[in-house]
């Protein structure tokens, strides 16, 4: 699916995407690299149980977010 995603405090710092959408998941996953070309900063770190049960420790970050109408602020974490 397409989308646009932007650094929330920065609006001029954005990129068009393709992405796999996941219904159940909770965060949007995007590459460290392309958070980096956005200039998107972690806030935070989270522990998330991951679907074969297993525990992980990631940063996590806010992008806006755009795909067709909707347009959201998204927590997200670069893999």
């Amino acid at each position: 699916m397409k989308a646009r995603i932007w650094n929330v405090f920065v609006s001029t710092k954005k990129a068009d995407v393709e992405l796999t959408v996941d219904s159940s998941s909770t965060y949007t996953v995007l590459h460290s690299s392309l958070l980096e070309k956005l200039d998107v900063k972690p806030i935070r770190r989270v522990r998330l149980r991951l679907a074969d049960n297993s525990v992980v420790e990631k940063e996590l970050g806010e992008i806006g977010i755009k795909i067709e109408e909707y347009r959201l602020s998204s927590s997200n974490f670069g893999g």
